[in-house]
Order: C-alpha cells, then structure tokens, then sequence
C-alpha cells in the first residue's frame, strides 16, 4: 500500500509537496514488515525505513532503520554539484519475553542490555567484538558459502570485525559457539513438595569457554550478571562442588600440521569426492584438553556422518544412521593405515 503526503512541516508551516510518499508492506500474516519514506526537492532526497520481524508469539524480535541521504551542492554560479551520498542505520533486537537485548548505533556500534536473575534490567554496556576463528574454520568456509552468510563471515574475519556481521552469525546456534563462551541453563530443580513454598531453586549452568578464559573468569562474570546476594554461583566438577573455579586457561587450538591433513583430505577426497576439509574447534570437552596441557599436539577426527537436520547430541534418543558407522569404520582403517604411510 502506498500513501503519498501532500505537504510537509517546516517551522510549523505546512508546505506543499507531492513527492513526499510512505509505502507500507506487510508478511502473509497481515503484520507490517517495512514502513518506507522518501521526499525529494531540488537539492535533497531522502529515503527511510522502517524493518520489522516477529517471533511465533507475534512480539516484534527486531526493528532496523535505515536512511538513505542525497544532497546536492550549488557552487557560486548556481550550478549543482555532483550529489553527496549518506547512509545511516540503527537496530533493535527483543527476546520472547518482549525485553529489548540489544541495539546497534549510528556508528554501528553494538550495545547489551542485559538482566539480572529477578529479570531486572541491568546497565546498558558496549559489546566487546572479539571474534575467535580456531584453525581457520571462518576463513576456510567463507567461500563456500553465498549471500549474506558469505558476505558476514568475510566481515567476522576483518582486523577490526564488522558488529553486525557477528550479531547475524551468532544468531545461529552453530556459529555464535564457535565465536564466544556460551552459557546456558541445562537443568532446573526447586522445592520438596507440590504444597509447600520452595526454600531452595537450584539451575545447572553449562558453559562452552572459549580458550584463553578460565572457568573462574566465566563464574565471576555469571556473579556480575545474576547480581543478586542471595543467589550462589558454584563451579562443579565430577559432581563436586566449589565455591571458586580453576584459573586455568585452556590453550590455543593448533592447525593440523600436513603430516596429519594432507592424508585425512585424500581419505576423505576418495570416500566423498568434493567434500571440504575445514578444522574446526569442537565445543565440547574431550580428553585433548589433558594431552594439550602435556605438550602433545591433540586433534578428534570425524568420520561418520551426521544429518544437519536431525544432531542429537547428549539428548535421550542420540544416534547416527547406521550406514554413517560402518562408513566411519571404513574410514579410520583408510585413514590410519595413510597415517602409517601404508595407504600413500
């Protein structure tokens, strides 16, 4: 639907001007997914919209405006000059509970809001962008990809990362575990009975610390957020609990020397023809954080294919095809007897 307005407001006077026009447009449900402006005279255009998505509630997750300027110059002889363009852009995200989480300024810089365990909001802080691209995984992808993702993962792996890239990547679970410590809640208990009042709630928090951070940085930051006295923060380990976590750091994941990718990409160059070898950070634990810490280079190789559309990773039903596993056996023999120089 297009609206035009005949006149616009200066200093409280109404002008008219017919070029000025606000176009709407709406999703198959009926909700309204862009508002755009524009006006134009002889030394000025202007375009603006407005861009919203929803969640299943119906709540608006996001809201994104974008200007558009042109501007053109008269010289001294009132010619016009070559016209000037300018862009700006603004963001807002909304969780499902209809709390705003974030925005993204003029100078595209990304802002948190966060809340603390009573769901009181917390200050407003700049985001930090740092972005961790173990073995080359974001690089080595990036060209396989298309459109935005490409365009985002090319942004993530600039000196100084593009902010709106990383916010559209960690949108996706896959890709915002490879790119900071996650910490979620995994379990929830409270209360001894259905009609007493709970003395005690307790949640398990399970984090994926990214290397070159400690299980006590990650405690003491979930302190800071929770923000509440009467709310413990406790690292537990093999079901032990403590009231401080290890200072440890873990190491920086090293590239496979070619000694070990040169024949796991003619294994799998033979097995699956065409199929990209990417080294990737897994992000779960295993006992290379142990090997690692012992000076022994330490890498997992996977060999048994998984659907994208059906991970059931650690869940009550996991499992794999059955054809995947027996082309996983077939592929360690392959690749155990290329690493002993037997299959070259």
């Amino acid at each position: 639907m297009t609206q035009t307005l005949h006149g616009t407001v200066s200093g409280g006077t109404f002008t008219a001007n017919p070029v000025s026009t606000v176009n709407y447009t709406y999703d198959t449900y009926g909700r309204t997914s862009q508002v755009q402006f524009g006006a134009a005279d002889l030394n000025f255009a202007r375009t603006f919209a407005y861009n919203y998505t929803y969640s299943q509630a119906n709540r608006i997750l996001t809201q994104s405006m974008g200007w558009n300027m042109y501007t053109t110059a008269i010289d001294e002889f009132g010619r016009s000059l070559s016209p000037k363009a300018e862009s700006f852009s603004m963001s807002y995200q909304w969780d499902n509970e209809g709390k705003m989480t974030s925005y993204n300024d003029l100078q595209n810089q990304p802002y948190l809001y966060t809340y603390d365990g009573m769901g009181r909001a917390a200050n407003l802080n700049p985001e930090t962008c740092a972005v961790f691209d173990a073995g080359g995984n974001f690089e080595r992808r990036a060209p396989l990809e298309s459109g935005q993702t490409k365009a985002d993962m090319s942004g993530l792996l600039k000196t100084q990362p593009d902010a709106q890239a990383v916010a559209r990547l960690a949108s996706d679970a896959r890709y915002n575990s490879l790119i900071r410590t996650t910490c979620v809640a995994t379990r929830i208990s409270g209360g001894h009975a259905n009609n007493a009042l709970p003395q005690l709630a307790q949640a398990n928090i399970n984090c994926r610390i990214l290397p070159g951070h400690s299980p006590e940085e990650i405690r003491t930051k979930l302190v800071a957020f929770v923000d509440d006295p009467q709310v413990k923060v406790r690292y537990v380990n093999a079901g032990e609990v403590f009231d401080k976590a290890p200072d440890t750091k873990a190491f920086p994941p090293l590239m496979p020397s070619p000694e070990i990718l040169k024949p796991l990409e003619h294994v799998a160059g033979e097995m699956w023809p065409s199929a990209p070898v990417i080294p990737e950070m897994e992000t779960g634990a295993s006992d290379s954080t142990i090997t690692i810490a012992a000076g022994i280079p330490s890498y997992g190789v996977n060999g048994m294919a998984i659907d994208q559309d059906d991970i059931r990773a650690h869940g009550k039903d996991e499992r794999i095809r059955v054809s995947s596993y027996y082309d996983g056996v077939e592929f360690f023999y392959r690749y155990l007897k290329a690493l002993l120089g037997a299959g070259k």
